[in-house]
């Protein structure tokens, strides 16, 4: 959604093949020199409604998508063995795999934000400030989407769920004033001939490990921010609904 360089671009890839609208991976978000990682720890159960067979391995994990690392803009294989499953808590139905990083992964995903944020850092506010915009606009665009998936993996009606992917933009569109906050400020001759300034300035990678009740608007409450203020960012989200935050692309 949002490219190495800053530049922005319009594509909304749903590559999770062989299903309907309400199980498609979006990628994670990579501003510029953003990047992420899901670090995945467990793997969450959730109970069956009464009547519905729980579907076999053999018709549900074989055949359900992975979810996918995204380090540096591009996919990448897990280093660690681990995965769980992905369930649709409405029916029991495995709709994807996802693999629980190890220590080699996460220390990939940080070292690639270490070295992307110099030049992230000096990309000025305001350009920061429109790949945002643009990112708001696409979220704008594929709300029905997000809030479909969050349905699927989590079990929010749909109506609470559109909500809570509503609040996340807002956060982006706040994001998207950092601009003139980060301004800094300056007062004169608060003492004898002296005047005070102030200079805000990027802390360096940022990381965010996320719950599973708001897997869209927890994240958003944490990265656009960060990224707006000239971090990088890596993100944990939950193993037990990950896809609708992680299935962003550039």
């Amino acid at each position: 959604m949002i490219c190495r360089n800053g530049s922005t671009a319009g594509e909304w890839v749903q590559p999770h093949e062989g299903r309907g609208t309400r199980g498609h991976n979006i990628d994670m978000l990579r501003s510029g020199p953003h990047t992420a990682v899901h670090h995945h720890f467990i793997t969450g159960k959730r109970s069956m409604p009464a009547g519905v067979d729980k579907p076999l391995p053999s018709q549900s994990v074989a055949t359900a998508a992975s979810v996918p690392f995204w380090i540096d803009g591009r996919r990448v294989g897990p280093r660690s063995t681990r995965s769980g499953n992905v369930t649709n808590p409405a029916t029991g139905e495995v709709t994807r795999t996802v693999p629980f990083a190890g220590g080699e992964d996460v220390d990939l995903a940080v070292r690639a934000a270490v070295a992307a944020f110099p030049a992230w850092r000096s990309t000025p506010p305001l350009r920061r400030a429109r790949i945002l915009t643009r990112f708001r606009e696409l979220m704008e665009q594929h709300q029905k989407e997000l809030a479909s998936i969050v349905t699927d993996e989590h079990g929010k009606v749909l109506l609470d769920a559109t909500g809570s992917v509503q609040r996340g933009i807002e956060v982006i569109e706040f994001a998207a004033g950092a601009p003139h906050l980060l301004k800094g400020e300056h007062a004169g001759s608060v003492g004898h001939g002296v005047d005070a300034h102030s200079r805000l300035q990027p802390l360096g990678v940022c990381a965010g490990i996320t719950p599973f009740n708001f897997p869209v608007m927890v994240p958003l409450w944490m990265f656009p921010i960060a990224l707006a203020c000239g971090n990088t960012f890596v993100l944990k989200p939950s193993e037990k609904d990950p896809s609708a935050i992680t299935s962003r692309r550039r």
